[in-house]
């Protein structure tokens, strides 16, 4: 094969016929375009690697599909979460017994149907009013503590993961979280929340009890500091202290929970603080209201 008009060295055009090189599909990398060597090589081993077979070349392919819109914009705002936030984790059990006792009263009483949702928002509230050195974020070098108690739950819609937020949650009752967050879920589960409605959280709860998980680990939902993260309930034995102070092992239903918090903002002890009273309001859920 000749190639007149193409310009290549010698010894590109020595290559190219020795490689079985079509130097019109080479791009030359020398002055003016000139094709050298170097590119014949480059431009030969490009070529194996494209028609070399591929490791699996019998695997069966159900389809495809691009990587964009809702599932590209989660995946890289999760991606920089974790790795520019350094995650710590607080893992703690919740005896559920008295909440599910509680919840049935009050749904005895109410107009407002309570869900366990409903009360995991109310207790991170009054938890976060607590200790608001979670409630916090970190923007331009500074640290943000708000007063506005902004909390989010993580919903899993048809165009994926969104976390509708029920905007400064410590004005509000628990008949008035619980109207909003039905209303708010309903809405994403259909993809017709409006953007201020899922934006300006300051914390979020990822509850996957529905779904039977024994346990899981939250990534951040980015730019706020923690996330909470709630599993199945579960049928567990427990050893327990009797009013004479003898041990028994006893079956109870066991529900964990997880704080996931960016160290560069949340201690290890605060965080532990935060756990423990989250778990006290929920083992002894009157306390959530009053």
């Amino acid at each position: 094969i000749t190639y007149k008009d193409i310009k290549a060295s010698p010894l590109a055009r020595k290559a190219a016929a020795k490689m079985d090189v079509d130097l019109s599909e080479v791009k030359g990398t020398g002055p003016a375009g000139k094709i050298m060597k170097e590119d014949v090589t480059a431009a030969t081993a490009a070529h194996a690697v494209s028609a070399r077979p591929q490791e699996n070349s019998n695997l069966l392919i159900d389809s495809t599909a691009p990587y964009k819109g809702v599932r590209k914009i989660i995946g890289e705002k999760l991606a920089h979460s974790k790795f520019t936030a350094p995650h710590l984790y607080f893992t703690d059990t919740v005896d559920t017994t008295n909440m599910t006792a509680f919840r049935k009263e009050l749904n005895e009483k109410s107009d407002v149907k309570i869900a366990v949702s409903d009360l995991l928002i109310m207790a991170a509230c009054k938890a976060l009013k607590k200790f608001p050195g979670i409630n916090v974020t970190l923007k331009d070098d500074k640290i943000i503590t708000y007063k506005s108690i902004n909390i989010g739950t993580a919903v899993a819609g048809d165009n994926g993961l969104v976390v509708p937020v029920i905007k400064n949650a410590q004005t509000k009752s628990l008949t008035q979280v619980a109207a909003e967050n039905r209303d708010l879920v309903s809405r994403a589960r259909e993809g017709r929340l409006a953007p201020e409605e899922y934006s300006e959280g300051t914390f979020s709860i990822s509850n996957l009890g529905m779904f039977g998980i024994g346990n899981f680990t939250a990534i951040i939902n980015a730019p706020e500091a923690a996330i909470l993260s709630v599993s199945s309930v579960r049928k567990t034995p427990v050893v327990v202290t009797d009013e004479n102070g003898e041990d028994a092992i006893v079956i109870r239903p066991i529900m964990n929970i997880q704080l996931s918090v960016d160290h560069r903002l949340i201690d290890g002890l605060l965080a532990s603080q935060f756990v423990e009273y989250i778990k006290g309001l929920l083992e002894d859920p009157i306390h959530i209201l009053i």
